[in-house]
């Protein structure tokens, strides 16, 4: 009974096809083309155009670092050096660098920077297709990416408890030499002991590529002691063909870097607008304020202005080995890129000037919580260093370095203003107080010569497209 209820279904599944297809036979099945117009050929589209990443003759810049150590290094192994010591290995540096430069501007490079204190390399541009001859020339070590860096920033003043600190300790940053890299200082503002008027903004603005007033930047000037315009008003990194303008007189138009120095090292301006002075303990928590003090309100600053009116920078490494060769104590680098290597020439340049005994802070955190962080490095009172992992964004493919196979982003932050002049008088005037910043929070306390970090609380979140608070 089994066997014949088996062979009866075996029969039906074999005559169901024969029964249907002999309904269909002889029809063609719909083709889904048929369901479109063909619309008449106009022009001819070129397989030609290749991602920057696959063409051969595309240029980019690259670091080349040379197997001599810089002076950062040697002060590393061997401690501090004369200043007769430190030109010395400048001088030899800069022979061993002359093959690598001669033969990138045989290969019709460009030869866009060399450094000898942070890091021992030449900054060049060339077409992708040489990067590999470069790299078998005497006495490379290694080509490094160029990274891109955009701005971060937040203030955690408030929350640090510093004017206490100042009263229990009397440390207040007196005498420690703090280089702001960033956009530059606005060194006409109360905060620095500037008459903190639109008008003396607006005079300096006017002969900005020139040396600034003395009373208001330099070795006499009462806060901001010196520093260098690397890029000048209109480099941005991102826009192809911009090229760095460098000048003397490091102003800044943007306003984030004006912002970052008062959060570290900013006096403090009164409620009618004038420069606050001191005294520097508890008491200031009672004051009423503009703009309340910075973290260490008695250092002395340096702007090293790597940034644009706006956009983004690929020159830190030249600040770097700047802050390096004038004796810096402290570095600030509030900037960074959301992925990235920790051995690109930006960490590297920061490794060494911290192992030489410079403080190297760089913002972290500001791209979300996950890994690679941008490269931390501190040093504590006693001397231990210690850095996180991760590094700075890029996206490149040269000798020696793995490909991080991740295309480098735009920040996501809400600090790329255009330049004009409203914006350059809020950037003078500070930013609108009460405001949240979207970013998480380290604050940098500059005292004795040493930074120790903190990290703070998520305040609230502020609508996308809000300025970043000015007050401290």
């Amino acid at each position: 009974m089994v066997r014949r209820f088996v062979a009866g279904a075996g029969l039906a599944a074999l005559l169901i096809p024969a029964a249907l297809g002999a309904g269909t036979a002889g029809a063609s099945p719909p083709n889904p083309v048929d369901r479109f117009q063909e619309t008449p050929r106009t022009g001819v589209i070129s397989p030609k155009v290749l991602p920057v990443g696959a063409d051969p003759s595309s240029r980019v810049k690259v670091m080349v670092q040379l197997t001599q150590p810089s002076v950062a290094e040697v002060t590393a192994d061997r401690g501090v050096l004369s200043r007769g010591q430190q030109k010395k290995i400048e001088r030899d540096l800069l022979r061993q660098q002359t093959g690598v430069v001669a033969a990138a501007k045989a290969k019709g490079g460009t030869v866009l920077a060399q450094t000898q204190y942070a890091l021992n390399a030449v900054k060049i541009e060339i077409a992708r297709k040489d990067i590999a001859s470069l790299a078998q020339q005497p006495g490379v070590k290694a080509v490094l990416p160029v990274a891109t860096y955009e701005l971060d920033n937040a203030t955690a003043v408030p929350f640090m408890g510093v004017p206490q600190v100042w009263q229990d300790t009397g440390f207040t940053g007196a005498k420690v030499k703090v280089a702001i890299i960033d956009t530059g200082i606005d060194y006409t503002h109360a905060d620095f002991g500037g008459p903190g008027t639109v008008a003396a903004f607006e005079a300096a603005d006017a002969t900005d590529t020139t040396p600034a007033n003395p009373d208001l930047f330099g070795p006499d000037a009462p806060r901001v002691k010196g520093g260098f315009d690397f890029v000048g008003d209109d480099y941005d990194a991102s826009e192809a063909g911009s090229t760095p303008m460098p000048d003397p007189n490091p102003l800044d138009c943007n306003g984030h870097g004006t912002h970052v120095a008062g959060s570290a090292a900013g006096g403090g301006v009164n409620a009618d607008g004038t420069s606050y002075t001191g005294p520097y303990d508890a008491t200031v928590a009672g004051t009423d304020f503009q703009i309340g003090p910075g973290v260490a309100p008695q250092a002395d600053l340096y702007a090293l202005r790597v940034f644009g009116c706006a956009g983004s920078t690929d020159v830190t490494v030249e600040a770097i080995d700047w802050a390096v060769e004038n004796g810096m104590d402290v570095i600030n680098m509030s900037l960074g890129s959301p992925y990235g290597l920790k051995d690109d020439a930006t960490a590297l340049a920061s490794s060494n000037a911290a192992a030489a005994g410079v403080v190297v802070v760089a913002s972290a955190g500001n791209s979300g919580p996950n890994p690679p962080q941008p490269l931390l490095v501190r040093r504590s009172r006693r001397g231990r260093r210690r850095r996180s992992s991760g590094g700075h964004g890029l996206d490149r493919d040269l000798p020696g370095r793995r490909d991080p196979s991740v295309r480098h982003g735009e920040h996501p932050g809400d600090l790329r203003e255009r330049r004009h002049p409203a914006r350059r008088r809020q950037a003078h005037r500070g930013r609108p107080e009460g405001q949240s910043s979207d970013h998480r929070e380290r604050g940098a306390r500059v005292l004795e010569g040493g930074v120790h970090l903190q990290r703070h609380r998520r305040g609230p979140q502020p609508a996308r497209g809000q300025a970043q608070p000015r007050s401290r």
